[in-house]
């Protein structure tokens, strides 16, 4: 009797392993294919930001850096995200590729709406995600394109902000002044 008792209970255990196995195979399939997606999803999103910032440049071929916003100007609302591309052309002469270095800020308090109660500083800090970085090595004639995620916080006052991408190469020796780009956000109500 004790046997037949033993028999069951290890064969309940086989099929409760079985079962189990199942689940996490199926369970580690699921989540590779959400992964997956979600990086192609990326991907076509991306591949479609650097289209626009070549369509950009290719309009005026003199330009070193745009921003892709309408007129450069976006309406962000308080205690929400808004993601802005931009790009970089090295029409650097003389060379296989160049390094460059960003930094996105408010240049100066006269960059702020008047009357907004906002200072350079408090300003700056709504800039979230790569709002500087440096040592960018792009090849002559080439583009990058840049993201930066721009987030008033809930307590901003409702204004414009001029930011400004100031753009540096190096040319072997020290960093020299590239070109410099600006666009503005419109902090709204909810």
């Amino acid at each position: 009797m004790q046997r037949k008792g033993a028999v069951e209970l290890s064969v309940g255990t086989i099929v409760i392993l079985v079962i189990g196995m199942t689940m996490l195979v199926l369970g580690i399939l699921l989540v590779r294919t959400i992964f997956s997606t979600a990086t192609e999803s990326v991907e076509l999103i991306d591949e479609g930001v650097k289209n626009e910032i070549n369509e950009l440049f290719s309009s005026d071929s003199s330009k070193k850096v745009v921003v892709n916003l309408p007129d450069n100007e976006v309406d962000v609302k308080k205690g929400e995200g808004f993601g802005i591309s931009f790009g970089i052309r090295n029409l650097v002469e003389d060379t296989e590729s160049t390094d460059f270095k960003y930094v996105i800020s408010v240049p100066g308090q006269g960059n702020i709406e008047r009357g907004c109660n906002l200072d350079p500083e408090r300003a700056n800090q709504y800039l979230k995600l790569n709002y500087e970085l440096d040592r960018i090595n792009i090849e002559a004639g080439k583009t990058k394109a840049f993201f930066v995620r721009v987030e008033p916080s809930n307590s901003a006052p409702l204004c414009s902000i001029s930011y400004q991408i100031k753009v540096e190469y190096y040319d072997g020796t020290t960093w020299k002044s590239y070109d410099s780009e600006q666009f503005t956000i419109n902090i709204v109500a909810d």
